[in-house]
C-alpha cells in the first residue's frame, strides 16, 4: 500500500449508460508522496445541466476547447497502468473509464473504508471524512482537487488507525472478501500488531450516553447568581425564565414558557432541574425533539451549568429499546449480510460506549434496521450476551441518574412514567405524538419474521415457508400497486376495504405461522404483527385516520400501512395525570399571544388550575434589526401569474447581491419561479441553489452559508431547524403563507372530526398551523445582536383577508407595505444603507 493512484472524475450525471466524463483528475503517490499527476478537462459534446454547474463550478465555456475522451484514452491507460486505483466511491468512477479502457487495476474504495472505520462521522462524503480526519479541504467537486483529498485520507488512516487494538482490525478485516480494502485491512493489521502494547486506543471521540459527575458535595446555589456569573453575560430574559422554572418545580405546576430565540434558554431550565434534582434527589427527565439539541445538552450546556454551579449531576442519555443494537442479532446476521456493511457493524460494535444505532445510521442506509435493533424478542437476563447488552448497560445507569435526557417520541411510546419534565422544542409534541402512537405495518416486518424463523425450521420447512413468503410478496406488491399514482403524487395515499382486502391473505398467513413453530419469541412478534394489522384492515375505530405512505422512493415494497390517532389529546392528558411539575418552552408556542391552541392540543385544558404561562420578552432590537415588507403590486398566489410577477421580483433584488432564502408551500410553483429565474442569476453571477432530491438539505445550506451572496430556494423542511447568522441570509422571502397541506391524512380526518362538531376546521386546525409555521420561517433571519435583515411576504392575502390579523400580531415590527418594485428596492436600499 506503499504505491497507488488517487483519482476522481467529474461527469454531467450518475448513470453510468447515459452520462459522460467532463474532467479527469489523478495522482500518482510512492512513500506517501506526490509523484506525478494527471488533470484534464474532457468535452462531453453536450450542454452541462444547471445543478452539475452549480455543483463542480465547471461551465459550458471552460469545456469547449477542451478534447474529447477519445484523444485522451492512451494517456490515461499510460498513467494507471499496474497501478492500484485509490478513490471515494471508486466503482463509480472506475466504471465511468471502463466504457473505454479496460480496468484490471486492484481497485481500493475509502468510501467503504471510511463507512467501516470512521463511524462517528456525520456522514461519510468525501469533503466531511476529510475534514474529520483534520485535512484542509480546498474546493470539492473538483477532479484533481478530490483525488488529492482522497490520497490524503488514505495517507491519514494508515496513519491513526493502527492505534486500534489489532483484534478488532482481524476481526474486520477477515469479514471483507478479496480486493483492495481487505488488503488495506491487512496493512493496517500488521501496523496495528507492531505498536503492540504501546496502541492508545482507537484515535477518535467515542459518543457517550452516561456522564459521571466530576465531584459529588452538595453544594447551596442560587440560580439567579450563577447566571449573572463573570463567565456569562447576564441576560434578563434568561433569568426570568429560570426563575419561572424554578417555581414550577417548587410548587409543582405546568408551565409554558414562549423563550424567543437568543436568550439562552437551555440553562434557563438546566440550573432550576439540576438544582431541585440534587436538593430532592429526584431524577428530572428532560425531552427534546432533535438529537442535535440532545448533544449540545449533553457535551455542552450542562458542563458548563455544572461550572457555573459547582453542582455535579449524573446525566444519562436514554432512548427506546429499539435504538440500540442487539448484539445477539448482530453475530445471527453474520453471512447474511452484505461483508463491507457487516464489517462495519462489527468495528462499529467493538468501539462505541453506546450500542446507540443512530451512530452507524450511514450504514444501516443500505440495510434494514429491523435485523440489528433490540425488540420484542429480547429474553432480558437469559440471553447470553445480557452483560454486555448495551440497552441493559444504559437501564442499570438510569437507577441514580439526576438528569436523563429523553426524546419526545420515547415518552409517548412507552409512556415513561415521571413526576418531573422538561420538554424543550414543545411545538413538536403533537405531530411526535402522533407518529408515536400509530399503529403501523409494512413488508419489512414479514421479512424480519422470515428471518427469526430461519434457524428453528428444517430444511424442507424453511423451503414451504420461503414459498409463502414469495405469495405474500405478490400480494404486498398487488396492494401497493392499486395504490401508486397517489404515492407517486403526494407520498402518502389513504386506502380503503378494496385496497386491503388483500392484506386478509397476509393475515391469514400469521394465523398459521404455528404449523411451522410454536417458539414463544415468534408467536411474540406474531402476536404483535396481527394486532397492528388487525386495526389496519378493519378500519372500524373512527378514532384512527387510515393511510399508505412511501418511506423510501428506490424501494417500492417500502410502503407503509398506517392507523394514525385522529387525537392525541386525550392521550396527552393520560400521560401528564401522572406528572408533578411540566415545563414547555420553544420559541413558537403562542398564535395572536395566545396559548389556547397548544393548551387543546396537549389535552392540558384539565390542568388549569397549575398551568402557568409565560411569553418571555424578545431579546433582539427587531425595531432596528429587521424589517417586514409586502409588496401589493404582486397578484394572489393562487393567481397564473404569480410564478413570472415573484421572478421578476426577485431579480430585481439581485443588484443588492444579499444572501438570501426563498420559502415555498409548493415544490412545483418553486420549480417554476427558478425556471424563471435562473438565467438571469446565472448572468448576474450569482449562485442559485435549490432543494432537490440530488443534493441533501445539509449539504445545500452549507453551500449557501459558504458563499454569502447566494440564493436558496426551499419548501417545507426550510421554514424550520436551519440556523444561518450573519451575511449568508439577510434577505428572506416568503412565496405563500404557510397553509398546512390538506392531502395529509391525519390532518383531513382531523379537520372532519371538527366540522362533523359543527366548528370551523380553517379557524380550529388550517389556520393556527399556518400560523406557527410562520413565525417558525420569520424566525430564520434574526439569529444574533448582529444580524440584520429584511424579509419580504408575497402574499398580499396577510393584509387584504380577515385571517391576516392573526399573522400580523405575530410579528415582532410592523409591516410596510410596497405599492411597487421600485418603492419595495429602496426601502430595502434604505435600510442596508446602499
Amino acid at each position: 500500500m506503499n504505491r497507488y493512484i488517487a483519482f476522481d472524475l467529474e461527469t454531467t450525471g450518475l448513470s453510468r449508460e447515459d452520462d459522460l466524463i467532463i474532467e479527469i483528475g489523478m495522482v500518482k503517490i510512492q512513500d506517501g508522496e506526490i509523484i506525478d499527476r494527471f488533470q484534464s478537462f474532457v468535452n462531453p459534446g453536450v450542454p452541462l445541466r444547471e445543478e452539475i454547474s452549480v455543483l463542480t463550478g465547471i461551465t459550458d465555456e471552460m469545456l469547449k476547447d477542451a478534447p474529447v475522451i477519445f484523444d485522451l484514452l492512451d494517456r490515461v491507460s499510460d498513467f494507471v497502468k499496474g497501478e492500484v486505483l485509490v478513490g471515494h466511491n471508486v466503482d463509480f468512477d472506475a466504471g465511468f473509464l471502463s466504457k473505454y479502457i479496460p480496468i484490471e487495476n486492484t481497485l481500493l474504495d475509502t468510501l467503504k473504508l471510511s463507512r467501516i472505520l470512521l463511524p462517528f462521522t456525520p456522514d461519510h462524503k468525501l469533503g466531511t471524512v476529510a475534514r474529520y480526519l483534520g485535512i484542509e479541504v480546498p474546493v470539492e467537486h473538483r477532479a484533481l482537487d478530490d483525488a488529492i483529498t482522497t490520497y490524503h485520507i488514505l495517507e491519514k488512516l494508515k496513519e491513526l488507525i493502527p492505534e486500534t487494538d489489532y483484534r478488532v482490525l482481524i476481526g474486520t478485516r477477515d469479514i471483507l472478501p478479496e480486493g483492495g480494502e481487505k488488503q488495506f485491512l491487512d496493512y493496517l493489521v500488521n501496523l496495528s500488531v507492531k505498536k503492540g502494547l504501546n496502541a492508545k486506543g482507537y484515535p477518535f471521540p467515542i459518543p457517550e450516553n452516561v456522564k459521571i459527575p466530576e465531584f459529588e458535595e452538595m453544594v447551596k446555589i442560587d440560580v439567579e447568581k450563577a447566571l449573572s456569573s463573570e463567565i456569562l453575560e447576564r441576560r434578563e430574559q434568561q433569568v426570568e425564565l429560570a426563575k419561572r422554572v424554578e417555581e414550577a418545580f417548587e410548587r409543582e405546576e405546568f408551565l409554558i414558557a414562549e423563550a424567543p430565540t437568543g436568550i439562552g434558554k437551555s440553562l434557563a431550565y438546566l440550573l432550576p432541574s439540576m438544582k431541585f434534582s440534587k436538593e430532592k434527589q429526584e431524577k428530572i427527565y428532560i425531552s427534546t425533539f432533535t438529537k442535535t439539541l440532545q448533544e449540545q445538552l449533553l457535551n455542552k450546556d450542562i458542563p458548563l451549568a455544572e461550572k457555573l454551579t459547582g453542582l455535579g449531576v449524573k446525566v444519562v442519555l436514554q432512548k427506546g429499546k429499539n435504538n440500540y443494537l442487539c448484539l445477539k442479532k448482530l453475530v445471527n446476521m453474520r453471512g447474511d449480510e452484505k461483508p463491507e456493511v457487516y464489517a462495519g457493524l462489527f468495528f462499529w460494535s467493538k468501539i462505541t460506549k453506546t450500542g446507540d444505532l443512530s451512530e452507524v445510521f450511514q450504514i444501516l442506509k443500505n440495510t434494514d434496521i429491523i435485523y440489528y435493533q433490540m425488540d420484542d424478542t429480547c429474553t432480558g437476563s437469559e440471553c447470553p450476551f445480557y452483560r454486555d447488552c448495551f440497552y441493559f448497560r444504559m437501564k442499570r445507569e438510569l437507577a441514580d441518574a439526576n438528569i436523563v435526557l429523553s426524546n419526545h417520541a420515547l415518552i409517548f411510546r412507552e409512556g415513561i412514567e415521571t413526576p418531573y419534565i422538561v420538554f424543550d422544542e414543545a411545538h413538536e409534541l403533537e405531530r411526535v405524538a402522533t407518529d408515536a402512537l400509530s399503529r403501523t405495518f409494512r413488508y419489512s416486518h414479514l421479512r424480519y419474521l422470515q428471518r427469526v424463523m430461519k434457524p428453528l425450521l428444517t430444511r424442507k420447512k424453511y423451503r414451504e415457508l420461503e414459498e409463502k413468503m414469495k405469495d405474500m410478496e405478490k400480494v404486498y406488491q398487488e396492494v401497493v400497486d392499486t395504490l401508486m399514482p397517489a404515492l407517486e403524487k403526494f407520498n402518502t395515499a389513504p386506502y380503503d376495504e378494496n385496497n386491503v382486502n388483500r392484506l386478509i391473505k397476509i393475515s391469514d398467513f400469521l394465523e398459521g405461522i404455528n404449523e411451522f413453530t410454536d417458539d414463544e419469541n415468534v408467536m411474540a412478534i406474531v402476536d404483535r404483527l396481527k394486532s397492528d394489522l388487525s386495526l389496519i384492515i378493519h378500519m372500524d375505530d373512527p378514532a384512527y385516520a387510515f393511510y399508505a405512505r412511501w418511506l423510501s422512493r428506490n424501494d417500492p415494497l417500502s410502503v407503509e400501512f398506517v392507523a394514525a390517532p385522529v387525537d392525541v389529546s386525550e392521550k396527552l392528558s393520560e400521560f401528564f395525570r401522572g406528572v408533578n411539575t411540566a415545563v414547555f418552552t420553544s420559541a413558537t408556542l403562542t398564535i395572536a399571544h395566545s396559548f389556547s391552541f397548544f393548551k387543546d392540543r396537549m389535552g392540558l385544558r384539565g390542568f388549569r388550575e397549575k398551568t402557568i404561562t409565560v411569553k418571555i420578552p424578545e431579546v433582539y432590537d427587531y425595531v432596528n434589526q429587521l424589517k417586514i415588507i409586502i409588496p401589493l403590486f404582486l397578484p394572489y398566489p393562487d393567481r397564473p401569474d404569480f410564478p413570472k410577477k415573484a421572478a421578476e421580483l426577485i431579480m430585481g433584488l439581485t443588484h443588492l447581491r444579499k444572501g438570501s432564502l426563498i420559502l415555498f408551500t409548493s415544490y412545483q410553483q418553486m420549480e417554476m419561479v427558478h425556471s424563471l429565474v435562473s438565467d438571469h442569476m446565472e448572468v448576474a453571477g450569482i449562485t442559485l441553489l435549490k432543494q432537490s432530491r440530488m443534493t441533501s438539505r445539509s449539504a445545500l445550506i452549507e453551500k449557501f452559508k459558504e458563499d454569502i451572496e447566494s440564493v436558496l430556494m426551499g419548501t417545507s423542511t426550510f421554514w424550520q431547524g436551519i440556523d444561518i447568522p450573519g451575511e449568508a441570509l439577510e434577505i428572506l422571502i416568503m412565496a405563500k403563507l404557510p397553509f398546512p397541506n390538506m392531502n395529509d391524512p391525519v390532518l383531513r380526518a382531523r379537520s372532519k372530526r371538527i366540522e362533523m362538531e359543527g366548528e370551523s376546521s380553517f379557524e380550529r386546525l388550517s389556520l393556527p398551523l399556518a400560523v406557527l409555521k410562520f413565525r417558525q420561517g420569520i424566525g430564520r433571519v434574526i439569529r444574533s445582536k448582529e444580524d440584520r435583515g429584511v424579509i419580504i411576504i408575497l402574499d398580499r392575502r396577510m393584509l387584504e383577508k380577515d385571517y391576516g390579523t392573526m399573522f400580523i400580531e405575530s410579528l415582532p415590527v410592523d409591516i410596510i407595505p410596497a405599492t411597487s418594485l421600485t418603492e419595495l428596492i429602496t426601502e430595502i436600499e434604505k435600510f442596508f444603507n446602499v
